[in-house]
This record gives structure tokens, sequence and C-alpha cells, in this order.
């Protein structure tokens, strides 16, 4: 495993613990070049949450702004279909990540 995976599963661990107070968290993992232990200094972090009932946009803008106080690089789906991507910066890493519920 590379030092570059493993410091983005740590930042990974970050976010998934400021998801993890919220009310129906499930659980995290990470995929991409992290999980497989091959990133590089150019890698970004790929992960998904899930909740067993959706927290909202307003606790999922909470958490996220625990994080990274900016807007997001970009979100994709929808908080009222309860299907999201959000994209952010961690220590100048690019952190996306899919927020859902395992159903």
């Amino acid at each position: 495993m590379t030092e570059a995976s493993l410091h983005r599963i740590d930042i990974a661990r970050r976010v998934a613990d400021a998801h993890a107070t919220l009310p129906g968290f499930a659980g995290a993992f990470v995929t991409g070049s992290s999980a497989e232990g091959i990133a590089d200094e150019c890698s970004d972090i790929d992960m998904s949450i899930f909740f067993y009932a959706f927290p909202g946009e307003e606790a999922l803008m909470q958490a996220k702004d625990t994080l990274d106080p900016n807007p997001p690089k970009w979100i994709l789906g929808s908080f009222v279909e309860e299907e999201v991507c959000l994209s952010i910066h961690l220590e100048g890493i690019e952190t996306q990540y899919g927020v859902g519920t395992v159903a």
C-alpha cells in the first residue's frame, strides 16, 4: 500500500466520521486507487456513505461544512431523490463521495 493511499484513507475516515454522527448512519467505504493501495499524489478519493434513512440536505451539508466550509466543487444527483454525490477538497485532495440509503 502506497503512502498516498494510506493518507487518503485517513482523510476518508474523517469524512465518514463527520457523517457517522447523523441519525441512520449505516456505514462508509472507500473505492478506487486508494482502496486498491495504488494511489499516488495526483489521486483523488472516491467513497460512498450509506444511511438507513436519508438524513436530508441540511444535515448532509452541515456535515460537509465541518470538513470543508467552501461550496462543493460539484454536486450530482438529488437530495430530494435521496441519492447525491459531492466533490470537496480536503488537504488539497479532491474528495468525491456519494450518499444514499442502503435500500
